[in-house]
């Protein structure tokens, strides 16, 4: 059996898939595909076939901008 892959080598890809998403803890498989089906899916993606990839620059401009930095007291 194939092991998984570190969080850090999901990092160095190009294109993820659903489940580096889910690896990484963004979202689940299903969400994803919910999203995708409903048309409101606020990441863009290469659809070949039944084949689904997320570009990872636009992962990581999805998590920077929802990132939240905390107030100092």
């Amino acid at each position: 059996m194939p092991r998984k892959p570190t969080i850090n080598e999901i990092l160095e890809k190009r294109f993820l898939s659903e489940t580096d998403l889910e690896r990484l803890g963004l979202r689940s498989r299903k969400t994803s595909q919910n999203l995708r089906s409903r048309g409101v899916d606020p990441l863009p993606y290469v659809k070949v076939g039944s084949s689904v990839r997320y570009p990872a620059d636009a992962v990581r401009a999805y998590c920077e901008k929802r990132t939240v930095e905390p107030q100092a007291e």
